[in-house]
């Protein structure tokens, strides 16, 4: 299985301020290059989550990696779900599983 491609991290955002109040930021990969299609800005909420999202993810990733190793198969949640079954689940939804 060969893994995608992504735009080079970390992701920033650039404010494209029009002059006419129109607030608009253009998120960019550490290459520069706009991850978007040249209709694709964003508010500054939606830049920053995006950016904050992408940038973290590796991170997170591997946390949860790390508590599958650590968990034990015997913690539950007190809705009654198995923690590890929920980084689990986490995991496959990100890809890593």
């Amino acid at each position: 299985m060969s893994e995608v491609k992504h735009t080079p991290t970390p992701w920033t955002y650039h404010d494209l301020a029009d002059g006419y109040g129109q607030e608009r930021f253009d998120v960019v990969g550490s290459d520069g290059i706009s991850v978007a299609d040249e209709q694709g800005t964003f508010d500054k909420a939606s830049a920053d989550h995006i950016v904050k999202c992408v940038n973290l993810h590796d991170e997170l990733v591997g946390a949860l990696k790390l508590a599958v190793t650590e968990v034990s198969a015997e913690r539950f949640l007190p809705d009654g779900r198995r923690l590890l079954d929920v980084v689990r689940e986490a995991l496959k939804k990100a890809g890593a599983l």
